[in-house]
Order: C-alpha cells, then structure tokens, then sequence
C-alpha cells in the first residue's frame, strides 16, 4: 500500500465512524463476537466491517475474520505508532497529520491545474498555433516541477 492510498483509506474511516470503532477494537485483540457484543451487532455484520477495513486498506481478504490478516493489520497500525512516537506524537495525531497533509496536497494540486488552465485559456486569447500554446503550458510545467 502506497502513501496516497493509505491516506485515502484513512479518509474513508473518518467518514465512517462505526469503521473506526471496530478498528479499534479489531487492533485491541477482540474477536468478532466480542466485537459484535459490545457494539450490539450480529456477527456477520460485524465480520463484513472487518472485511471492509481490510478493503480499505489494501489487505486482500478470503476468509473475514482471518487472524493473519488481522496481524497484518496491526503491523500496518504497529508502525505507524512507532513513527508517532519518534515524533512524540499519539497515534490519532499522527493520523490526523496524515489527513491534513493528503488534503493539502489535493488541494495544492486542484490549485495548480487551475492555474495552468488559466494560463492556456488566457495565451489562446492572444496566441492562435494550439501547438505554441501546448508548448508553453508544458515548459511551465517542466519548470514548475524543479
């Protein structure tokens, strides 16, 4: 699981809040019926959650529930508390740094495409050749990626 598709999964769980919930049950070591039981849920429901946490973050899963992918799961999550700690931060500041940073990038990269449609909308107003205008537009580019 790559960068972008981890902070991806992580907003998917903070649109779903029963998905945090199990997660943080699933990583304290409870078993899907325990999970159920305290969550008031049936099992299966509960196991189709795990599944979908596992989705979420690209752990391919044949059998929901499975303790080997459960371990890797909590590897994933046993890092990322290491690297919390290094910067002597929790877990869940970590997380939300990892949020913050993955939108600003969307953003910062919404914002750049803007400004180079701007500018080719702008250059053919007063530029006919396409090609010129293309060529401009991709020497911006190359420059702003210095």
């Amino acid at each position: 699981m790559n960068s972008p598709q981890f902070n991806e999964a992580l907003e998917m769980l903070k649109k779903a809040p029963c998905k945090v919930e199990v997660l943080k049950l699933l990583l304290a070591g409870y078993t899907n019926d325990e999970i159920a039981q305290s969550r008031g849920r049936a099992e299966g429901t509960v196991r189709k959650q795990i599944s979908n946490v596992y989705k979420d973050f690209g752990i391919k899963s044949e059998f929901p529930g499975d303790h080997a992918l459960r371990d890797k799961l909590k590897a994933l999550f046993l890092k990322l508390k290491k690297v919390a700690a290094n910067r002597d931060m929790t877990l869940e500041a970590l997380l939300k740094f990892y949020i913050g940073q993955s939108l600003r990038q969307d953003l910062a990269k919404f914002f750049s495409e803007r400004v180079l449609e701007s500018t080719a909308e702008v250059l053919a107003r007063h530029i006919e050749s396409k090609e010129e205008i293309l060529t401009i537009i991709q020497e911006i580019q190359a420059e702003a990626t210095l």
